[in-house]
């Protein structure tokens, strides 16, 4: 008998995203209903409403993908710890480069497209520096979209397509899911290198260790006093030691990650 296909397809990775945005709308919509009974504040509800929403998606989701916990999250041969300790301190150091690169992207995009109103709203609101905003940005945004673009999308994709095709699908599914043309291009480019960690650990360990240090240190440049300049005027001396730095790391987890040649 033959087997069946992985899941998911990119059509199906396509409907897994619309229903996830669908989910969390809905959850946010029944939150505003319920927090003044319930004594909720207003601004945990968006983090509430992204748990409930990625929640009830995986409770039908992981039947489908005939995968558990463990193994979503690590499906690797090679121990948790070595997987961490290998790519964790090189991630790390590429973050701050990572940033300033895809920052000076940003800006250019938002001078060729000006935001609107409410997409700047939305920014602010995101990066507003207070303890919700920096639990749904630093910790449950890379937790959840990693376990779902890459945990379950990329890993079934990889065995339906071509190892590029695979990786350049997720990464577009994952920018598109934030719903604007600004992330939707650095969200594309992060996805990109997102999923060749994940191609080449089989692991969400440095995954979602890359994606909370991006998101943190972007929180950190915002909540500077002059968070509108230029991140590589305003930093200076500081600007060339992360390219220094961060070359380096990129050095170093390619080394760590490069494919090994097979032995005669």
């Amino acid at each position: 008998m033959q087997q069946a296909p992985a899941f998911p397809s990119i059509p199906q990775a396509l409907l897994l995203a619309l229903a996830l945005i669908l989910l969390q709308v809905l959850a946010y919509a029944l939150l505003q209903e319920l927090h003044t009974p319930l004594g909720l504040p207003e601004p945990a509800l968006w983090p509430l409403a992204m748990v409930l929403g990625n929640g009830l998606l995986f409770l039908g989701l992981m039947p489908l993908a005939r995968l558990g916990y463990r193994q979503l999250f690590h499906a690797s041969k090679a121990s948790p710890w070595v997987i961490g300790l290998l790519t964790l301190p090189q991630l790390l150091m590429i973050t701050p480069l990572l940033a300033l690169l895809l920052g000076q992207l940003g800006e250019f995009l938002m001078e060729l497209l000006p935001v609107s109103a409410a997409e700047q709203a939305g920014f602010e609101l995101m990066m507003d520096g207070s303890l919700t905003s920096l639990v749904a940005v630093c910790l449950l945004a890379p937790v959840l979209e990693e376990m779902l673009f890459r945990g379950v999308v990329l890993r079934g994709m990889l065995t339906r397509y071509p190892r590029g095709q695979a990786i350049a699908a997720s990464a577009l599914l994952f920018g598109l899911m934030h719903l604007n043309v600004y992330q939707f291009v650095i969200g594309s480019l992060l996805g990109l290198l997102l999923g060749w960690l994940y191609e080449r650990t089989r692991s969400l360990i440095p995954c979602i260790g890359l994606h909370a240090a991006y998101n943190s240190w972007l929180t950190l440049l915002a909540a500077r006093a002059d968070a509108q300049a230029s991140p590589w005027g305003e930093l200076g001396s500081l600007g060339l030691a992360a390219v220094g730095i961060g070359l380096l790391g990129a050095w170093g987890l390619r080394r760590v990650l490069a494919p090994r040649p097979l032995r005669p």
